[in-house]
């Protein structure tokens, strides 16, 4: 992405600050890619159907949850860049969008509707 922007020309601390560590890239990146990209269908399939189906709604939830374990194994786990600086920044907003995520998916469960029960009142 720097040399697209910078032409090549990019500072050598700019590179070294976003390098992936290898055992990132060995565990936890793959996973992360593809979770991501399993956003991609779903929205598709939103705007084909023009509106949140339940069972997308499901697996938008499902979706999230699982993206969230594995953010949260990341941030758990080795280091994701070799430079500490960028890696404790990344730590810190990978934990800011799991909080928030799950604040989200909690306010939505909350707030999702419930049929009332049929109660017949005798007079």
């Amino acid at each position: 992405m720097l040399d697209f922007f910078w032409s090549g020309r990019a500072a050598p601390s700019a590179y070294a600050a976003l390098t992936y560590a290898d055992t990132f890239l060995e565990s936890q990146g793959p996973w992360l890619l593809a979770l991501l990209l399993l956003n991609i269908p779903m929205f598709v399939g939103v705007i084909v159907q023009g509106r949140w189906s339940p069972l997308i709604r499901r697996i938008q939830t499902g979706l999230g949850l699982v993206t969230c374990g594995v953010m949260a194994w990341t941030i758990a786990d080795g280091p994701v860049f070799v430079a500490p600086v960028s890696d404790r920044t990344l730590r810190f907003f990978l934990g800011l969008i799991v909080v928030f995520t799950l604040v989200d998916l909690g306010i939505k469960r909350y707030r999702r509707v419930r049929p009332t029960p049929n109660i017949l009142i005798q007079t």
